[in-house]
């Protein structure tokens, strides 16, 4: 894992994650650190080389889960201490899915939640993606 720190004497120190698969291109950070909570980026469906893993709504779900707590790993963090997440869908009919990928992916008590439909997300072809908030172990 690779940290870049910044130091502003007002705040506490802010490190950025990034996993060693990722890409600068884009110019964001998939996750910082500040004091023990970690600040997820939105994590999509996507393999180590950036490609879309699929054209259907639950193996891109499945993986962006993959992403996601991998990213919190590298952050000394899991899926078990995420306290809010944020899901964005492209077609409402997928929202059946949604309690199904909370059950799999998270214990009681469950992280708070936010789902929206959206038109479209950053990249053609991407059906999902998730946002969280956690703290670290």
């Amino acid at each position: 894992m690779s940290e870049e720190t910044d130091r502003n004497p007002e705040w506490a120190t802010v490190s950025a994650v990034r996993p060693p698969t990722w890409s600068a291109q884009y110019r964001y950070s998939p996750a910082t650190i500040f004091d023990d909570f970690v600040f997820v980026s939105g994590q999509v469906g996507v393999d180590v080389s950036g490609e879309v893993v699929s054209d259907e709504f639950l193996p891109q779900a499945q993986r962006a889960f993959v992403n996601l707590e991998a990213v919190l790993g590298q952050a000394g963090s899991s899926l078990d201490c995420i306290l809010r997440v944020g899901l964005f869908l492209v077609d409402q009919r997928d929202f059946i899915h949604i309690p199904d990928l909370r059950g799999r992916y998270f214990t009681k008590p469950y992280p708070a939640d936010t789902t929206v439909v959206v038109q479209s997300l950053a990249r053609p072809g991407l059906l999902f993606e998730i946002d969280a908030i956690a703290h670290r172990k």
